[in-house]
C-alpha cells in the first residue's frame, strides 16, 4: 500500500515539477520590452531631402543607443544604433531578434501598424523579425531598422503628433 501511495506522489511532484519549467521556459526574462519615445519637447529636424528626423539616446554600460525616427515623403523608418548619434548606416545595431510590439501616436494605435500586423505571413500579437507583410508594408530585419510605408493620412498623423511611441523587444 505504501509502495504504490508513494508512487502516485512522486508522480504528482513530477508533474508539477514539469509544468513550472514548462511554464517559466514560456517567459524569458532576459526578452523585456523597452519603449522607444519621441514627444514634443524634441524638435523635429529637417534634412536636405526634406526628411524629418527625431533622435533619442539611452546608455548602456560603457555604450549609447541611439535610436532615430525619420520620416519622409514615402516611409517611416526607426533606426537603432550603437554610439553612433548621426545614424548612419554602417553603424546600425544588429539584432537577433527584434520584435516590434506596438507603434501608437499619442497613445493610440496607429491603424497602419495594426494594418501590418493584420496582414503579415504569420499572425502574431507583433511584427517579429523576418516577418512577411502584404505589399512590404512594414519591414522588420533585424539590421536595426523597422520601416513602414506610409499614406498621407499616416504622415501627417506621424508630423502632428505629440507622443511617438515604439514598443520592441531588442
Amino acid at each position: 500500500m505504501v509502495v504504490p501511495r508513494l508512487s502516485a506522489l512522486l508522480l504528482i511532484l513530477a508533474g508539477l515539477t514539469l509544468s513550472s519549467i514548462t511554464a517559466s521556459a514560456a517567459v524569458n526574462p532576459f526578452k523585456k520590452t523597452k519603449d522607444y519615445q519621441f514627444n514634443d519637447s524634441i524638435a523635429w529636424y529637417f534634412n536636405k531631402e526634406g526628411a524629418a528626423i527625431k533622435s533619442g539616446s539611452e546608455q548602456d554600460g560603457s555604450d549609447i543607443l541611439y535610436y532615430h525616427l525619420n520620416i519622409n515623403k514615402n516611409q517611416l523608418r526607426l533606426r537603432f544604433g550603437k554610439n553612433d548619434p548621426s545614424g548612419e548606416l554602417e553603424n546600425t545595431r544588429d539584432f537577433d531578434d527584434l520584435e516590434i510590439i506596438d507603434v501608437s501616436i499619442d497613445g493610440q494605435r496607429l491603424k497602419r501598424f495594426q494594418w501590418c500586423l493584420d496582414n503579415q505571413s504569420q499572425l502574431s500579437a507583433s511584427l517579429k523579425q523576418n516577418s512577411i507583410v502584404a505589399n512590404g508594408t512594414c519591414v522588420n530585419a533585424g539590421g536595426g531598422d523597422f520601416i513602414m510605408a506610409l499614406n498621407d493620412e499616416t504622415r501627417d498623423q506621424l508630423l502632428k503628433a505629440r507622443n511617438t511611441e515604439f514598443v520592441a523587444a531588442p
